[in-house]
């Protein structure tokens, strides 16, 4: 089969950088631009007329675009729609027919602890007992060992189900994340009721960390308990403190810090407080939609206004945008899940199984390149059923859809 380009953008740049030896399947290379595009030579579209059996991939980050080159190939080079492909589509093709074509990977997500001192009312962590995850830290003994084993990685998200700040070597882990120039992130969500002293000082102080999610669903102790249970807001808030002061001893914006906040009927009255808060406290406030609630405001006027959502529970989110509310399958391509212990979850939804790989001992790229766990990724991307035996089959995301469509969406 002959594959061809229509794109030699930025799209195509990342497509490359996510895939190795793609190059020796692709034969022709098109665009809109004559001229060399991000150092690809680009073709005469000429040549559609004249092989036929060729798929035309559209490369592009935009479907307006995408759907006018689609026409204008139907109508200038005569092309049937059904050679008329999609980067996922092609690429499903090349994990599966092409042994060369491998999964690279740049980033991962890492959970530092699945420890944590609250119990959260709806967290599936607290309420399957650690489940198959366990409950222990990651060391920076394997930490080390990681990095130096899969140099590729630049980006690693810490946070997942459990609390980061109760790793006991968290500072030694950043102070490692420095030394190997990685960046990390806690995007995730930490709940921050516990920092030991001087760790502001490593958050802070080399520049590694860039962002930092908070989970902080209320202004008040009352409201904040509800569902936060055992956790305290001023030790939280004292703790932000703490991190702006070393943000101004160290005269950075790093890292940033993210309030978010989970809507639910209780806090709703704090909503406007804590958007006057967060800016005094010099933080990004995000809105979440609670997961098993299925909130209603009071005002609905007032709270879009507010929180700039025009949804305000999950139900309402997947029935007017025919999609999850939280698509994660992403995370198999572009940043794998890993327990703390080493072993490849996938997704940070995956609790109860696992790929029966420890990237800790096998490597990274080995394992997201097994015949499985490759062939996973292609029927993801293309929305086809998934092998009994791995552990997106027992995923209640892909089990409860009725028709399957593509889960995976190249980035």
């Amino acid at each position: 089969m002959i594959f061809c380009i229509w794109g030699c953008g930025r799209k195509l740049k990342r497509l490359k950088s996510t895939f190795s030896n793609i190059d020796k399947h692709i034969l022709y290379y098109f665009d809109a631009n004559k001229n060399n595009v991000c150092g690809i030579t680009v073709d005469d579209p000429v040549v559609l007329k004249t092989i036929s059996s060729m798929k035309v991939v559209i490369c592009t980050y935009f479907e307006s675009i995408r759907e006018e080159i689609k026409t204008y190939l139907m109508t200038e080079y005569a092309l049937d729609e059904r050679s008329i492909w999609s980067e996922e589509q092609m690429i499903a093709y090349f994990l599966k027919s092409y042994e060369d074509v491998k999964i690279l990977v740049h980033e991962v997500r890492l959970e530092a602890s699945t420890v944590c001192q609250l119990d959260c009312m709806t967290c599936p962590m607290r309420i399957e007992n650690y489940a198959n995850l366990g409950k222990g830290y990651l060391t920076n003994e394997n930490f080390k060992k990681f990095l130096i084993d899969n140099s590729s990685i630049k980006n690693i998200e810490l946070s997942n189900y459990g609390e980061v700040f109760l790793n006991p070597e968290l500072n030694k882990i950043i102070e490692t994340a420095a030394l190997f120039n990685v960046e990390l992130t806690m995007n995730n969500g930490v709940n921050l009721n516990y920092m030991k002293d001087g760790i502001e000082e490593s958050l802070v102080r080399n520049g590694v960390l860039k962002s930092i999610t908070i989970s902080i669903d209320g202004v008040s102790q009352d409201n904040y308990k509800k569902y936060r249970r055992n956790g305290d807001i001023n030790k939280v808030f004292n703790n932000i403190k703490r991190i702006n002061d070393a943000k101004k001893k160290y005269k950075t914006e790093l890292p940033v810090i993210i309030w978010q906040f989970i809507l639910f009927e209780h806090n709703e009255d704090d909503i406007e407080a804590a958007v006057n808060l967060a800016n005094q406290l010099d933080m990004r406030l995000v809105f979440k939609l609670d997961w098993d609630g299925e909130y209603i405001p009071k005002d609905k006027e007032k709270v879009s206004k507010l929180t700039g959502l025009r949804y305000f529970n999950r139900k309402e989110y997947m029935i007017a945008e025919n999609k999850d509310y939280c698509d994660v399958c992403n995370q198999l391509l572009y940043s794998p899940q890993i327990n703390y212990d080493g072993r490849l979850l996938g997704c940070c939804s995956t609790r109860n199984t696992d790929w029966g790989v420890n990237v800790f001992e096998k490597g990274l790229q080995e394992a997201v390149n097994s015949e499985k766990y490759k062939s996973v990724v292609a029927n993801l991307l293309k929305g086809e059923k998934i092998e009994l035996d791995s552990p997106c089959s027992q995923c209640e995301r892909i089990k409860s859809k009725l028709l399957l469509k593509p889960m995976i969406k190249i980035m």
